[in-house]
């Protein structure tokens, strides 16, 4: 029978740039690869960012941030989910 590491967020940040092509998020403490971002999601998620984003100025409802950002969503074990937007 197979043991599994799991992960910690902490790890994952130490990780640093992804290997050919892919990163990483982590649920439940497992590091799960996400393909890395083409041409086309750059320009969705730029145009996502600067849409939404004026939209949240005008109603003064907060800040929004681009893709590539981790956010650590629940811990014991880790998840760390990358939104596009």
């Amino acid at each position: 029978m197979a043991v599994r590491r799991l992960v910690a967020a902490e790890e994952l940040e130490r990780m640093g740039e992804p290997e050919q092509g892919w990163d990483y998020e982590l649920v439940r403490g497992e590091l799960v690869p996400v393909m890395a971002a083409r041409r086309q999601h750059g320009v969705l998620t730029g145009f996502l960012t600067l849409e939404l984003g004026l939209f949240a100025r005008q109603h003064d409802l907060g800040r929004v941030y681009t893709d590539g950002l981790g956010y650590k969503l629940f811990s014991n074990p880790d998840t760390v989910r990358v939104p596009d937007v």
